[in-house]
């Protein structure tokens, strides 16, 4: 089923390699005695995919020179996302109803198995009203995008077909083959859109309070230093004791932080939501690039965050002492709010 999706243009190249690795390595879980559940934990962290995205989002994310870069990385990995969960909503719904023609099969067994497959159809269902949820222009013209290249690979086959039978001759089928290559090349990705994506980056600064104070030549200054960054479900946006200091600012979106307890593991201490900062520690260092993360914060949904370097904010705390000083108060509180709950 897998392979016919790619084969139809429903799924690119790379969700095809990246799910059939996945459904690989799951079998050879299985077959060692895990269950599904831990089965699909070690897939993915065998994962040379997930491997490679987990390393290209790390080397990325504190690199103010990569952020457009990085942008136009994390519009690929949303649009494989959704071809992700397309493709398991379409492999479980075809599961479930061959299992309803498996008349030989124990009845209870392939009530549970029918049970569990949808389960897990409903659950793709619901990240995909997520995404849409998230991503609402996005979504739409990326389903539309995949629907064009499913037509046009449909038509295609039949051209194929007609050509095999001579219908067609040689020049004729040449034509429509680059024809049709032209066509699907000319299918864009687009751009991400969050649900108040459409407002530019002066209208997302004007909502962040600390910035009240600024003149409009330093608001556009800052303007220009600022980048839009979109973190997926699950991404760090920083990691506990890595170097960084990129200053965020978190326009829409929910983000756990979490630090390191004394047995390695990680506790969650509090969350971000739409407005936080994230990042004013390593303002009210003073030396460049000695800074290491305290905590590390991840995504628990899709986040659309502004990103400005810390040399642009460091001229504007420098010439605005209140605005340091707000955020040395959301400093403390923080700290305070750790320490208590430590």
């Amino acid at each position: 089923m897998l392979e016919t999706l790619y084969e139809g243009n429903v799924i690119s190249q790379y969700v095809y390699l990246r799910m059939n690795d996945a459904r690989l390595d799951m079998q050879e879980a299985l077959r060692t005695g895990k269950s599904e559940h831990r089965a699909m934990r070690a897939s993915n962290r065998k994962s040379l995919f997930v491997r490679v995205e987990g390393y290209l989002l790390r080397y990325s994310r504190e690199r103010p020179w990569m952020s457009s870069l990085l942008s136009r990385y994390q519009v690929l990995r949303l649009v494989q996302q959704i071809e992700r969960h397309i493709a398991k909503v379409i492999i479980s719904n075809n599961i479930i109803e061959m299992l309803k023609h498996q008349d030989e099969l124990d009845q209870s067994a392939r009530d549970q198995l029918i049970e569990n497959y949808s389960a897990r159809h409903r659950f793709y269902l619901k990240e995909l009203a997520i995404a849409e949820q998230h991503f609402p222009s996005f979504f739409h013209r990326n389903m539309e995008r995949m629907a064009h290249r499913s037509m046009i690979n449909r038509g295609w086959m039949h051209v194929e077909k007609q050509f095999e039978h001579g219908e067609i001759g040689a020049k004729g089928f040449n034509i429509i083959k680059n024809k049709v290559s032209l066509e699907l090349e000319g299918i864009t990705i687009g751009e991400v859109s969050l649900p108040r994506s459409s407002e530019s980056l002066s209208d997302l600064l004007d909502q962040v309070n600390i910035f009240d104070a600024l003149s409009s030549g330093d608001r556009r200054d800052l303007e220009i230093q600022a980048n839009d960054i979109t973190f997926l479900a699950g991404d760090t946006i920083v990691g506990e004791s890595e170097k960084g200091d990129n200053f965020y600012i978190l326009i829409h979106g929910t983000a756990a932080v979490l630090k390191l307890d004394k047995e390695g593991k990680h506790q969650q201490v509090t969350e971000f939501k739409d407005g936080d900062i994230i990042g004013e520690s390593s303002l009210l260092e003073q030396e460049k690039g000695r800074h290491r993360r305290s905590a590390s914060i991840v995504a628990r949904t899709a986040c659309h965050m502004v990103s400005i370097t810390r040399k642009a904010m460091l001229k504007i705390v420098d010439k605005y002492p209140d605005i340091r000083q707000q955020l040395q108060e959301i400093h403390d509180k923080r700290i305070n709010a750790t320490e208590q709950s430590g």
